[in-house]
């Protein structure tokens, strides 16, 4: 009976060592579960700040490419605002300059009259030109139609000799 008795204590002292085992086991796989769980976690956590991190930085560099673009565009209307202001300027003095001259009003009617002079030569001379061409092209016509007369007239006469000669050549020969 002691005999069974210590049997019966080793096989509980097994089976509660292999429970315990077992519940270790579980506990190991539980806490590694649990472990693995808070590394995910964390990794998702900082993959998230990351990317709010990324995004803010963006946002940050658009804003300011913004604003630099904004600077630019209206340092350039201010540019282009004062170009202006100063071609007017600058063009009203010549207008007040010329108003004013009397030399300068005498020196842009006589420009002016150049221009028209000019102007009427060109009509005169293109007007020539024309009727000038107009001569060579008849006076071409004219050769072309006196040689062509001369031609026929040649042509005529050869054809007249001919006959003269078929009728003097004796028949019968």
């Amino acid at each position: 009976m002691a005999e069974t008795r210590r049997k019966d204590d080793l096989r509980d002292d097994h089976l509660k060592r292999l429970s315990e085992e077992k519940i270790f086991g579980a506990n190991m796989a539980s806490e590694e579960r649990v472990e693995n769980k808070r590394h995910i976690r964390r990794i998702q956590q900082e993959q998230m700040e990351r990317e709010i991190e990324d995004s803010l930085l963006k946002g940050q560099q658009q804003r300011a490419q913004h604003e630099q673009q904004m600077e630019q565009e209206e340092r350039i209307a201010r540019e282009m605002q004062e170009m202006k202001l100063s071609e007017l300027r600058v063009e009203k003095m010549k207008q007040q300059i010329r108003q004013n001259s009397l030399e300068l009003r005498e020196l842009e009617a006589q420009l002016k009259a150049g221009y028209m002079n000019r102007e009427r030569a060109a009509q005169i001379a293109e007007k020539q030109a024309a009727k000038d061409e107009k001569t060579a092209r008849d006076a071409e016509i004219a050769q072309r139609i006196a040689e062509e007369s001369h031609r026929a007239d040649e042509e005529q006469q050869r054809k007249l000799r001919e006959i003269r000669r078929e009728q003097t050549v004796p028949i019968g020969t």
